[in-house]
């Protein structure tokens, strides 16, 4: 539980009758949502595939949290193209150094 929401994107992975899950969400997820740190939890590992009772989470076997820090970028089509461009340019340059 060492995260905060809004600021800090969770991957959850573990293992629950022999299958493995894991799933993401990004930093606002949570906070859109309105979601306390231990909804955000359970509900990531529904997304991830569990089916269990919601009070059951801390009790699977295995279970990782990594926290992660991200940076919401906006960009208008305009932007985004002339930032595409200048990738695809990139990739050209390192396929003619190879």
């Amino acid at each position: 539980m060492n995260w905060t929401v809004g600021t800090h994107g969770i991957r959850v992975s573990f293992s629950s009758s022999g299958r493995r899950y894991g799933a993401t969400y990004l930093p606002d997820v949570a906070k859109e949502q309105g979601w306390t740190k231990e909804e955000a939890l359970v509900s990531l590992m529904r997304k991830a595939g569990w089916s269990g009772r919601k009070d059951d989470w801390r009790r699977v076997q295995g279970l990782e949290i990594v926290r992660y820090e991200g940076k919401k970028v906006d960009l208008d089509y305009t932007e985004w193209r002339d930032w595409r461009s200048w990738v695809e340019a990139k990739a050209v340059g390192r396929k003619s150094l190879n």
